[in-house]
C-alpha cells in the first residue's frame, strides 16, 4: 500500500522524528505550501537516502539508477522531491557533512542549513548547478552579498578553498555541472554523457529538417 500523508507538517514531523536532513532552500513558504513560482519540487539532503524513502513511501519518477527525483503522496496531491544524499557529488562530501551538523530548525519545525551555509549553497546551486541563473535566485544573492552572483565566482572559490571543500561533480547527471563558470576536468563518465546528448541534438535536429523536406 502506498504511504500517503494528510500534510506537510505531518510530513516533516515524522522526518523530524526519524531521519537526518535539511530543506537545501526555498523553504520560506513550507509547510503551507510546496510551490512557488519558478521553482516546483522540495530539495532534501540526507545522509541516507535508503532510510529516507522508507520512512517517506516516496516513489521514484524516473527509472535510472542516478536519478534522485521522487513523489510523495500528500493529502491529495503529488508533492515532487530531490533527495540528495551525502557523498552524492551535489556539493563537496565534506560539506554536505557539515551541512547536516550545523543544521538548525526553522520557525516552523523543519530543519534547514545555519545562515553561512544557506548563503554559499545557494551561491554555488546558482553558478554551478545552473546554466542560466533564475531571477529570484539573482535577486536572493543580491541581497545577501550585496553583488550579483556573476560577480562572486572568485569569492565562492575563496569560500571553498578556505573550508578545503571540492568543487564536485554531481552524481545525477540530470543535475548540470556549469564548467564556463567554474572550470574543471569533466569526470569520463560526465564527458561521455555530453557526448551522448551531443550526439542526440543533433540528430534531433537533423530529423526535424529531413521531415520538413519530405512534407
Amino acid at each position: 500500500m502506498k504511504k500517503q500523508w494528510n500534510s506537510l507538517q505531518q510530513f516533516f514531523d515524522e522526518l523530524n522524528l526519524q531521519c537526518n536532513y535539511v530543506v537545501l532552500r526555498n523553504f520560506d513558504y513550507l509547510p503551507e505550501k510546496y510551490k512557488c513560482d519558478l521553482h516546483g519540487d522540495i530539495d532534501l539532503l540526507t545522509d541516507d537516502i535508503n532510510k529516507m524513502v522508507a520512512v517517506t513511501g516516496a516513489r521514484k519518477t524516473v527509472l535510472k539508477r542516478y536519478r534522485t527525483h521522487y513523489i510523495c503522496r500528500i493529502g491529495d496531491q503529488d508533492v515532487e522531491f530531490d533527495f540528495r544524499y551525502v557523498g552524492d557529488g551535489y556539493y563537496c562530501k565534506k560539506w554536505e557533512e557539515n551541512i547536516l551538523k550545523a543544521r538548525i530548525m526553522n520557525d516552523h519545525n523543519i530543519y534547514i542549513p545555519n545562515s553561512e551555509d544557506y548563503k554559499y549553497t545557494i551561491l554555488y546551486h546558482a553558478l554551478v548547478h545552473k546554466k542560466e541563473i533564475a531571477a529570484d535566485y539573482c535577486e536572493i544573492i543580491t541581497g545577501i552579498f550585496g553583488e550579483s552572483p556573476m560577480n562572486l565566482k572568485g569569492h565562492l572559490k575563496k569560500y571553498m578553498k578556505n573550508n578545503h571543500y571540492k568543487f564536485s561533480q554531481p552524481f545525477d547527471l540530470s543535475v548540470i555541472y556549469n564548467f564556463r563558470n567554474i572550470p574543471v576536468i569533466l569526470t569520463p563518465r560526465r564527458f561521455i554523457y555530453r557526448f551522448y546528448l551531443d550526439i542526440a541534438m543533433r540528430l534531433r535536429y537533423k530529423w526535424s529538417v529531413f521531415t520538413k523536406i519530405l512534407r
